[in-house]
């Protein structure tokens, strides 16, 4: 009982970060200026005040994961840019007083900034000497007993300066300590795994990270939060002029990220923070907050894929403690890194803020502050063995402060090792599953009903979103950007008109299908502002079937009619049938096709319940189906027919990944869209295809994107 309620004593003193208030989090951040600075910061790292460990247990093993220590910015072109925007200004007269102050002031540290580009600083090297020396002092039970140990580090030289400062002031107080280090591109998929350069890393985890495509989003709300007019006003009397070397916003973001490293320097004069209102610094760091949130952190629905990807360094942490508690020696395990990677560990681990949800972009910086990752971060794994029973308890600390894991404390932040490492081996498990399924990327979101009128399918022409309602409203967005462009009722608009399916045709005439009561499609000549109906075409087969479906051939210029053999669009034995006719031009009017005008009849060999919207590219029918909530027997996703054989060649189940109804399925630019019900519209990357049985890396392998 007693352990019981110190381990309650101990959470109660956790305020995690996602239960405070927006009004909280800007204050919190506020009340240290370094924060500001997100990542870039240097902060004063406090030492584990916390309880010594249960009565009994000892510390034997140390594993470790470090943020290099302060930098200079990543990309020297940063400086350069910084440079050209004040002297080029300067010398065309376009600079106000307080543009004069600051081109002096950067003028004076420039020759001490310039070239470097990410090196480790003198700060940087005095910080990791700083965490080995504590490390020793906090640890001496494991040091004493000859540990095992071994120092990883990746290629980039700050990394290995980081590991070089590390040890040297280990061998300068232990020279007895024998080390066995090493820095190699072969660490990457372990020590980062985000790095563009990492053999292992998905297509889809480096998109994510090239921002791609959440970043439309992002830069909608981004224009919201920095005005970069207004601030470049205040240094140049024709701020517009500046865009001869940059744009006014990207010269804002360099040089409050040349200002965010000051406290990284071993030299005064670069922090220009002053130039800006304490608004636009707390704007740049939201921007600068989101970034790192989308790229490491959950991210928003249908983006939560990227902490999946550290599965290999949580895999190296568990598994080689578990060798170590097995064969029962003292070790340390040292591995040096970057922001990145901790990031997307917590979060995988689960570990308080570094996993929970945002609604939406104001949100992010209620649930996750990049701030508290400052300079020479460092997560301690220590295990404690207790003598008499032999057990295993473990305490992770990330900065020096105990961290609270997702499962119940055996006393106060001492958590049972075989818990632990069957909890986290159950992670790395579900990981990699996940990693296997499709991904649905959240684009835009959509307004489900308008006048009680749901949305139906969707097609895209030059770079524009159509979306039709049943009834015949129709909505337009800009793929590019996200914005609504356009509202306006279809010329066929009536009220048996169900939307089921839209598809253009290769000279911008939209096709409208799914008409309750007449078996016909209405084409429409439709701009961004307004259509105009040309077009009825009816078709008349004597057949008794159900549905009335077209989806266009546009490679071979024709109509693929779809109906289902039983009017039930949920009976199991139903089938589609599938009538070809030729695509006739506008011109001709209003057209019947019958039986005599059909070019080709076939049956597909597998029937999907609820089908909805679909459409073709290169030879393949696809075709959305499924509904929410699930129903039994009815998968939610897309299936791929091969209109040459009727044959199914593939099936995705996206119900895992996005448990709303889809509406239809269209293939633009060599992407994948679907637009669901209560949620909007995305791009599906197709992973975890199964074709013929045998499953596929990605769609490459089935349709040719």
């Amino acid at each position: 009982m007693k352990k019981f309620l110190l381990s309650l004593l101990w959470l109660s003193t956790l305020v995690p970060a996602w239960a405070q208030t927006l009004d909280e989090v800007r204050r919190e951040t506020l009340s240290v200026p370094e924060r500001l600075g997100g990542v870039q910061s240097v902060q004063a790292l406090h030492r584990d005040v916390s309880a010594r460990p249960p009565k009994g247990y000892k510390p034997f093993s140390v594993s470790h994961y470090g943020r290099h220590g302060a930098r200079y910015v990543t990309n020297a072109l940063i400086y350069e840019r910084v440079h050209d925007v004040l002297e080029t200004a300067d010398r065309e007269g376009n600079l106000t007083p307080l543009g004069d102050s600051l081109r002096a002031m950067y003028a004076a540290v420039y020759p001490r900034l310039t070239r470097h580009n990410g090196d480790l600083t003198a700060v940087g090297q005095a910080q990791h000497r700083q965490i080995a020396a504590d490390m020793l002092a906090d640890y001496p039970e494991v040091f004493s007993a000859r540990p095992v140990a071994t120092a990883r580090a990746t290629t980039v030289p700050r990394c290995i300066m980081s590991m070089a400062s590390f040890l040297e002031e280990w061998a300068r107080r232990k020279p007895d300590l024998r080390v066995e280090s090493s820095a190699a591109a072969a660490y990457l998929p372990i020590l980062n795994p985000y790095d563009l350069t990492n053999p292992e890393l998905d297509a889809e985890g480096a998109r994510t990270l090239r921002m791609d495509p959440w970043g439309r989003g992002y830069e909608r709300y981004r224009a919201t939060l920095f005005d970069a007019g207004v601030f470049a006003s205040r240094l140049f009397l024709r701020p517009e002029a500046v865009r001869k070397v940059c744009s006014p916003l990207r010269f804002a973001i360099d040089l409050h990220y040349v200002s965010s490293l000051s406290s990284s320097m071993d030299f005064e004069g670069s922090d220009f923070s002053a130039f800006y209102t304490e608004d636009e610094r707390f704007a740049m760091w939201e921007m600068d907050n989101i970034l790192f949130y989308m790229e490491e952190g959950p991210g928003l629905e249908g983006n939560h894929r990227q902490p999946l990807l550290l599965w290999p360094l949580l895999e190296d942490f568990i598994e080689t403690a578990e060798t170590d508690v097995r064969d029962g020696r003292p070790s340390v395990r040292l591995r040096f890194g970057h922001d990145m990677p901790l990031m997307g560990l917590l979060s995988l681990m689960g570990v308080e803020e570094w996993s929970r949800p945002a609604k939406d972009w104001p949100d992010v910086k209620r649930v996750w502050q990049n701030w508290r990752i400052p300079m020479a971060s460092h997560l301690e794994m220590v295990l404690y063995r207790n003598r008499r029973s032999d057990e295993v308890l473990v305490k992770f600390l990330l900065n020096n402060e105990p961290l609270a894991l997702p499962l119940e404390p055996f006393d106060g932040p001492y958590y049972r090792w075989t818990e632990v490492r069957d909890h986290y081996r159950k992670v790395l498990s579900e990981a990699r599953e996940q990693l296997a399924r499709p991904a649905c990327n959240r684009l835009f979101s959509i307004e489900n009903k308008v006048d009680g009128h749901p949305m139906q399918a969707f097609s895209i022409r030059q770079d524009t979103v159509y979306v039709v309602n049943d009834g015949g409203l129709c909505r337009t967005w800009s793929l590019r950007d996200g914005r609504q462009t356009g509202q306006f009722m279809l010329g066929c608009a009536h009220p048996t008109l169900h939307g089921g399916n839209a598809d253009f045709s290769t000279d911008g005439l939209l096709y409208v299908s799914g008409d309750l009561t007449t078996k016909a499609c209405y084409v429409e000549r439709v701009t961004a502002a307004g259509s105009e109906w040309v077009q009825t075409l009816t078709f008349a087969l004597d057949n008794g079937y159900g549905g009335s479906q077209v989806v266009l051939d546009r490679e071979r210029a024709r109509i693929v009619y779809m109906q289902r053999e039983n009017r039930d669009i949920k009976a199991p034995d139903n089938r589609f049938h599938l009538y070809e006719f030729r695509l006739p031009s506008a011109t001709e009017g209003d057209l019947t096709f019958t039986e005599a005008d059909v070019l080709r009849e076939y049956v597909l060999d597998r029937y999907e319940p609820i089908y909805q919207g679909g459409s073709i590219h290169d030879g393949l029918l696809l075709l959305s189906h499924g509904v929410c909530p699930d129903e039994d027997g009815i998968v939610t996703g897309i299936s791929g027919y091969d209109l040459a054989t009727g044959k199914a060649v593939f099936q995705v189940d996206l119900s895992p990944v996005m448990p709303h109804e889809p509406q239809s399925v269209c293939v633009y630019d060599g992407k994948v869209y679907m637009n669901f019900n209560g949620r909007g519209f995305y791009e599906v990357i197709l992973t975890g295809i199964k074709s013929g049985g045998e499953p596929k890396d990605n769609a490459d392998l089935v349709f040719g994107l």
